[in-house]
């Protein structure tokens, strides 16, 4: 980082685009993810970060991190230059997600694809919460999301770092969420791929256990499909 340089432009600030800054550093060691489209005020942080991206990683470049504008989705995003052998203390702030989190990241993410392929122009994609359980009935998780509280915890931690946004409560049938565009930029490949062969191998087992029900009948007592 050459410092001398930071601190030129820094001092080329006014009052008011030094406040920002500073907001703006903070929104982001919070969020990871700074989305144009979820607001009047995302907006305006998504316009000062783009027109200042050098700024902000030269001043955060000290602390592992680079600062990524994706002009395409309207995002911007750290990006964590420090490898995982130079300093375990540097990968202190990523976020551990638990199984439930991952599976459900995942399944938006699907959605969310699905969605673009098909040819959707809009920046973030809008779901129900029955599009959802539908997409966990498919990949054969539903049981993993029976109780509401585990669902609802996954959705405030994504919420948190601007992956998603839920209008409404959980238990509504008219709540929507809105998946951002910054969600494919959350998803580790290896992950992803290791979600999907598990989902496959999940439906494959439960395709052959509805075979095994579909040849005994309500008693219990296998059919006979031979020609007497």
């Amino acid at each position: 980082m050459e410092l001398s340089g930071f601190e030129n432009e820094w001092e080329g600030l006014t009052s008011g685009e030094k406040t920002m800054f500073q907001k703006c550093v903070r929104i982001m060691l919070k969020k990871t993810f700074i989305v144009y489209d979820k607001g009047e005020e995302e907006k305006k942080e998504y316009f000062f970060i783009s027109k200042h991206s050098d700024l902000f990683s030269r001043y955060l470049s000290p602390i592992g991190y680079d600062v990524l504008v994706d002009r395409d989705n309207k995002v911007i995003m750290f990006q964590n230059t420090v490898s995982a052998g130079e300093s375990s203390k540097m990968q202190i702030n990523r976020c551990n997600l638990s199984l439930a989190d991952s599976i459900v990241l995942c399944v938006l993410f699907t959605i969310y694809s699905d969605r673009v392929r098909q040819g959707s122009l809009a920046e973030s994609i809008i779901i129900s919460i029955t599009d959802l359980r539908f997409q966990f009935e498919k990949y054969k998780v539903q049981d993993r999301f029976e109780k509401k509280r585990e669902l609802s915890e996954t959705i405030k931690k994504l919420e948190r770092y601007n992956l998603i946004e839920m209008n409404g409560k959980l238990g509504e049938a008219d709540t929507k969420i809105k998946i951002f565009p910054s969600i494919q930029f959350a998803l580790d490949a290896n992950e992803f791929h290791l979600f999907a062969e598990q989902a496959e191998k999940r439906m494959f087992t439960k395709d052959l256990q509805s075979r095994d029900i579909d040849l005994e009948n309500e008693d219990g007592e296998v059919f006979d499909d031979t020609d007497e």
